[in-house]
């Protein structure tokens, strides 16, 4: 329990603003508070009330409420929710002014007597209040209100309460005041284990708690009203950081973040005040990696940090329509306009320019350009060192044998100090904030005597080595100390085959050019070998594969509606046009793809502003394309980004030894590498630095024990194994013909065999393949680009199986399917009824054994089912356990069922199979999307069946079933073959649209369309 002792800032709070809501409020107090999209939402005693962020301006009210709310909160980004004293919640879509439109009210059955409190979580909703003279919070359904789960006892009250209610990841967070003031406090409870409080928090100065928030990073912010008015500023297992009380308004009443700022309500006042918090700008990659390694990555900061700028430039788009010859351009390269080469997989050149922060120019990346970078950080680590042990001068030795390294505009020299001598360590664990150019002279001890001789011997050397490069490159030394960005550049092929695995690679951390060739209409069909369309013919329009580049992009986004990450619209072959008619037709062009976009969530991500290049060896256009590259870049979340200095110098030998071909190295030599840093980073420190650069796309690491001891520097080397396969056939044919066969398997079933891998990676071929084989294999498993049959004997031991599958090979490509309709019901099948196998082959692996049946198991499990009401409502209860007193069906079991139960009562899954699963649901839930209309586009149809084949591949190698598998992977493959007959999957479908949907017309729609689906099946009278 925290009682008030204080912490380190977890962040600073500064620039007290503040904002008046203008309109009339003859009483104001606002009871709540949330500001999105530049709009500040609050309630009152009977309205809510809509104003501008900037001015305070009334853009919109309500009606007065049927009863007076209590609480507001923000649902899933895009809608708001508020609860008012009866109990009902009402729901409005944040876009709804200048008139408010409830879309829709729920009553909680069931729930509390009295309510307090709302929050959004994880799609449903958290309410917090009385029941029978205890506070509570419970869960309910943001679609239809009811419980989600059992009412969780917080304290008893015995007359008066007041609680609020926010939460964070798995953690829910209830402050209460209570007129026992032993029960006032912040309550924190871990949804996985609800039935206590994980944290609690109380304060003797915490008396009149109201409001409670919680921002991105975790931190808590608490409103109190007496004996004074302040925020409690908590972390997020409820650790004091710090009692604000300047500037707090008078009776802060309600309190809201965003990424940046609090804003504070006042009782009596329209005030809204609003404080900046300023945190150390943590990549998201951090903040979703485990606590541990977020406070880790703080300590890292606080030891020394700097901004990085980086510009990483995906160039996609269809087949053979310029991508590498702008590339090229880009990049300043001498370009053939007469050379078509395309691209197999993926291009990458990293970190080939750079752009001045000050000017906005590019400019070329000179050869060991990463040495006098080097020598940048370490002029600035051992200055901000020296600058911070200088604070204290009467801590200083009176007497210090010292070098003098002064960097200005003109020269860098060194000095030499020699009056007198002292022992004075350089200490490595006390580093800078790298913000400001070297401007001051750079102190850098070196002791003379020390108990440890080696040690200052060697820390002498470092620092005269330093010496010694700066004096050598003190020209390019302070040129390199401008503040640039970094830019690499990805080029991705365009063909059919690759897609699969480009889904790997792509980030949110990228600028995206999809580029398309402005001579063909977007209705033209092009050419693809690996593409067949539902004609049979391997021809696919502009159109469809534009919708699959922007749903490639659009999978990778951090969230839905942040329109992240950007694409640009790059058209090709501007000369094949007449000039006259450019004008027009780039116009008309640019228009009828955001048309076609227009309806889709994808058409966030374009930019305001199209470009239309020429095939030309010179056109000026390409430097507007740069500088809005740039301008776009500058706009991003992860611009200017904090990241420990210390990393920097690692990350730069990383780059270097790219530069000198290394595509793997072993972590005990990476690990010698960062023992040799001038500045090294801490053991416990180096695991995440590595998890960091992979989640940023910069290498492929993964802790898992079976991959944890080699790192991929080059993570396209993916792409290039895949390609040297799925390319091979010429090769195979001419260098290894007795393996011809097992190409022909491969290419056409998915069937990949060692012998076909090891004809192919030889020594002489591809010797870095060759000597990482069973890593890069075991990579290409981890990322679900291949996946290993497992098969167990009856004794539960492990068949070895001697081939591979790989689902993305050139042989799964679609094939001629009838209508829109009938790729709906293929991608329904795949998920509803194969994934339903494939579930219930997988539950069984889990809970079945030669002594415990699966009826067996549920019943151990009852306690947690029946507790579970929501979820596993009487209709599923009847289905696991048959009131006729029958065995349990497990062929009875549905998709729906299935998730339920991996979800709740199967601890034995991976983190793998349980991601994997969360992922099936995901797909079910996109489908249902097309209900309606029982119809998938041509384009939706291969990202579903994608995503799809690729999650019901990895789980059901782990069923413990190599013939189970291997027919799943039929099963899998005949989705793409030709339409399902509509009497396999009728029942199905109808079951399960009516279990997922109660809506009116909608379960109708579907009936009609599956009835006719299956009278069109049906022979004729003249048939029989």
């Amino acid at each position: 329990m925290a009682t008030g002792g204080q912490t380190e800032n977890a962040c600073s709070l500064n620039n007290v603003e503040g904002i008046t809501l203008q309109g009339s409020n003859e009483y104001p107090c606002y009871y709540g508070i949330v500001v999105v999209s530049n709009k500040i939402f609050v309630i009152d005693r009977s309205k809510v009330r809509i104003h501008g962020l900037q001015d305070g301006r009334l853009l919109s009210e309500s009606d007065r409420l049927e009863s007076e709310p209590i609480a507001v909160c923000l649902v899933n980004d895009s809608e708001i929710a508020v609860i008012l004293e009866n109990g009902l919640i009402k729901i409005m879509s944040t876009h709804d002014t200048p008139v408010i439109r409830w879309s829709r009210d729920l009553r909680v059955p069931g729930g509390l007597d009295k309510y307090e409190g709302v929050v959004s979580f994880k799609g449903d909703l958290v309410v917090c209040g009385v029941k029978e003279n205890t506070v509570c919070w419970c869960m309910v359904s943001s679609n239809d209100g009811r419980v989600v789960d059992t009412i969780h006892q917080i304290c008893k009250v015995k007359s008066r309460s007041l609680s609020s209610i926010t939460a964070k990841h798995n953690m829910i967070y209830i402050s209460c005041r209570v007129n026992s003031p032993d029960n006032t406090g912040v309550y924190a409870y871990d949804v996985q284990d609800p039935s206590k409080y994980k944290y609690i928090y109380k304060h003797k100065d915490l008396k009149l708690s109201k409001g409670i928030a919680v921002d991105r990073h975790g931190s808590l912010f608490v409103c109190n009203s007496y004996p004074y008015y302040c925020i409690h500023h908590l972390t997020s297992e409820c650790q004091l950081v710090s009692i604000i009380t300047q500037g707090i308004p008078g009776n802060p009443e309600a309190i809201s973040c965003d990424d940046g700022h609090l804003y504070i309500t006042s009782w009596g006042s329209n005030h809204i005040t609003i404080y900046r918090t300023q945190y150390p700008v943590i990549p998201s990659e951090v903040l979703n990696m485990e606590p541990g390694s977020i406070e880790i990555y703080r300590k890292a900061l606080s030891n020394g940090k700097e901004k990085v700028y980086n510009i990483r430039i995906m160039v996609v788009g269809p087949y053979d329509v310029g991508k590498t010859t702008l590339t090229k351009r880009l990049l300043g390269k001498d370009v053939n306009i007469c050379d078509r080469q395309s691209t197999e997989g993926i291009d990458v050149q990293t970190e080939c320019f750079k752009v001045s922060l000050a000017t906005g120019e590019w400019i070329t990346q000179e050869q060991n350009a990463e040495q006098y970078l080097r020598l940048q950080w370490l002029v600035k680590l051992f200055n901000e060192q020296v600058q911070h042990k200088s604070n204290d001068k009467e801590q200083m030795p009176k007497e210090i044998d010292t070098h003098v390294i002064t960097a200005n505009q003109d020269n860098i020299h060194v000095h030499h100090d020699v009056s007198a001598k002292a022992n004075h360590d350089i200490d490595e664990d006390i580093m800078p904030t790298l913000s400001q150019p070297v401007k001051s002279p750079i102190a850098i001890s070196i002791p003379e005597a020390s108990s440890d001789i080696t040690r200052e011997n060697e820390k002498k050397d470092a620092v005269m080595e330093i010496i010694q490069l700066v004096n050598a490159n003190s020209d390019k030394l302070v040129k390199s100390m401008e503040e640039y960005a970094k830019v690499g550049m990805w080029d991705f092929a365009g063909q059919y085959v690759f897609y699969t695995t480009h889904q790997t690679f792509l980030s949110y951390r990228a600028i995206y050019l999809l580029v398309i060739d402005l001579s063909q209409q977007i209705t033209e069909l092009i050419q693809d070998e690996c593409f067949i369309d539902t004609a049979g013919l391997k021809l696919c329009q502009v159109q469809e594969t534009i919708d699959t580049w922007m749903n490639l992009i659009h999978s990778c986004t951090p969230s839905p509606q942040s329109g992240i990450p950007a694409v640009i619209l790059v058209g090709t072959h501007l000369d094949k046009i007449p000039e006259k008619d450019r004008h027009e037709v780039c116009e008309k062009y640019f228009t009828e793809i955001r048309s076609y976009l227009s309806d889709k969530p994808t058409i966030l991500h374009l930019v305001n502003e199209d470009f239309a290049i020429d095939n030309t060896v010179v056109d000026i256009k390409l430097v507007a394309l740069k500088q809005k590259i740039v301008q776009v870049a500058s706009q991003q979340p992860y611009w200017g980004e904090e990241v420990p200095a210390r990393w920097i110098l690692l990350e730069t030998e990383l780059t270097r030894l790219k530069a000198a071909g290394m595509k793997v190295i072993h972590r005990t030599l990476l690990e010698a590498f960062n023992r040799e840093e001038n500045v090294p980073i801490p053991t416990e420190e180096l695991d995440l630095f590595l998890k960091f650069q992979n989640d940023i796309g910069m290498i492929l690491y993964f802790s898992i024990e079976t991959l944890k001891d080699k790192i991929v520097l080059v993570p396209q080397w993916m792409i290039d194994a895949v390609k040297s396969l799925i390319t091979a056939k010429t090769f195979v044919l001419r260098n290894a013909p007795a393996v011809a066969n097992k190409w022909d398997m491969f290419n056409k079933s998915g069937k990949l065999y060692p012998e076909l891998i090891d004809a192919i990676w030889t020594k002489e071929t591809y010797p870095d393949l060759h000597d990482n084989k069973e890593h890069i294999l075991l990579l290409m498993e981890h990322l679900n680009i291949i996946a290993r049959p497992r098969c167990f004997s009856e004794d539960g031991s492990e068949i070895k199986v001697e081939y591979f599958l790989a689902p993305s090979s050139a042989g799964a490509m679609p094939s001629p399917l009838i209508s829109d309709t009938d790729r709906f019901m293929c991608i329904a099948y795949l998920l509803v009824d194969v994934g339903s196998r494939v579930l219930r082959q997988l539950l069984s692996h889990h809970t079945v054994t030669s002594t415990c049946t699966l009826g067996q198991y549920l019943a151990k499990n009852i306690s947690t089912i029946n507790r579970l009401t929501r979820v596993f409502n009487p209709s599923l209860m009847d289905i696991m356990f048959p009131p006729n007193g029958d065995d349990t069906n497990l062929d009875t079991y549905d998709i729906t069922l299935l998730t339920a139960i991996f979800q709740n009562i199967v601890p034995s899954l991976s983190k793998q199979e349980k991601d994997m699963i969360k992922r099936l649901r995901d797909e079910r839930n996109k489908l249902y999307a097309h209900a309606k209309s029982c119809q998938i586009s041509a384009s939706d149809f291969q990202t579903y069946w994608n995503d799809i084949s690729s999650i019901l591949t990895t789980l059901s190698q782990q069923c413990g079933d190599s013939a189970f598998q291997a027919k799943i992977l039929q099963e899998i493959q005949r989705t793409k073959v030709s339409a399902i007959p509509a009497g396999s999957y009728l029942d199905v479908l109808t079951t399960w649209f009516g279990r997922i949907e109660t809506i009116e017309g909608v379960l109708q729609n579907v009936s009609t369309r599956l009835q006719a689906l299956e009278s069109n099946t049906k022979p004729s009278s003249s048939e029989s």
